[in-house]
């Protein structure tokens, strides 16, 4: 009920001063966790070529690794991305945000605005399973896995 803004927003108190890691729920993928790492700005996003689902992206990355927004993207030659729901984010991002219903994208827009987001791009295993088709395939994935 609080989307994923309010809810972090909700938890700060509990998750410390450190940069804390975001993983959506709804992804299967063998990310390597430990590649993720800030060493400025309030966030490192993990990136992936669009899906079907997603064929327009939501981000690109810059020549320094630094996320843009949608807009600059089609006026520029960087390629849109698809948000992977894997990040590690500060703390500070969310300062001074006050408590409440808060979506995730308006807060990640607003650094990204600041130049203050960075992104990792991912070529691995990832599968957004949110509809029961995705699902399948994941299952069929971690099937053949074994």
């Amino acid at each position: 009920p609080l989307e994923t803004g309010g809810g972090i927003v909700n938890a700060l108190p509990l998750l410390g001063r450190e940069p804390f890691i975001l993983v959506n729920a709804d992804v299967l993928t063998d990310f390597d966790f430990t590649k993720l790492g800030l060493e400025s700005g309030l966030g490192v996003l993990v990136l992936i070529a669009n899906p079907p689902h997603n064929s327009r992206g939501d981000f690109g990355l810059d020549a320094r690794a630094r996320i843009v927004s949608a807009p600059l993207v089609g006026a520029t030659s960087v390629a849109t991305l698809t948000f992977a729901g894997i990040s590690l984010l500060a703390p500070a991002l969310f300062a001074g945000l006050p408590p409440g219903r808060r979506q995730l994208k308006p807060i990640l827009d607003a650094a990204i605005a600041r130049g203050e987001l960075y992104g990792l791009r991912y070529e691995g295993l990832w599968i957004d399973v949110g509809t029961p088709e995705r699902l399948a395939i994941a299952r069929t994935k971690v099937h053949d896995l074994g």
